[in-house]
């Protein structure tokens, strides 16, 4: 969905969960400044965002190796928390990368079947409102990168 004015109807019987897929490109012409961009693909109100990951085609650099980057869809760092490009383990180097949708932490306990499924739901993203994939960046001008954000929704009211 492409557009910010259009509204999604949940549709009943068999479906298939959308992809939306959204790039971030300094290397390619996009603003490197901090702040905020949004990504210009939209969710929809009321989608259930159940998994999402990035593909960093290639790594994010700025002057000092300092900036930060966040993905959100409905509030602050929701997929992708802020982190810096120089952290250890940071998902801003080239490779795929899950986010927070469709994946949780364990608690350092066995968890039963349902225990488990109320844990993976409980990482799952409910829209109030259309909102705009949109990259978070700070700290420092990031000099060159290129991401593609996918995230896999379905359609509820």
């Amino acid at each position: 969905m492409n557009k910010a004015g259009q509204t999604a109807v949940k549709q009943t019987g068999v479906t298939v969960p959308k992809i939306a897929v959204a790039t971030y490109d300094v290397s390619g012409g996009a603003d490197g400044t901090a702040g905020s961009h949004g990504l210009k693909v939209y969710i929809p109100a009321k989608a259930i965002i159940t998994a999402a990951w990035v593909d960093v085609v290639t790594t994010f650099a700025s002057a000092n190796s300092t900036a930060t980057l966040a993905v959100q869809v409905e509030s602050s760092g929701d997929l992708i928390a802020a982190s810096a490009i120089n952290a250890a383990g940071n998902p801003w180097n080239a490779g795929i990368h899950g986010c927070l949708p469709g994946n949780f932490a364990l608690d350092g306990n066995a968890l039963t079947q349902v225990g488990m499924a109320a844990a993976g739901a409980a990482s799952d993203i409910k829209t109030t409102a259309v909102r705009e994939i949109t990259i978070v960046t700070g700290v420092q001008t990031l000099t060159a990168g290129k991401a593609n954000v996918f995230v896999e929704y379905v359609q509820s009211d």
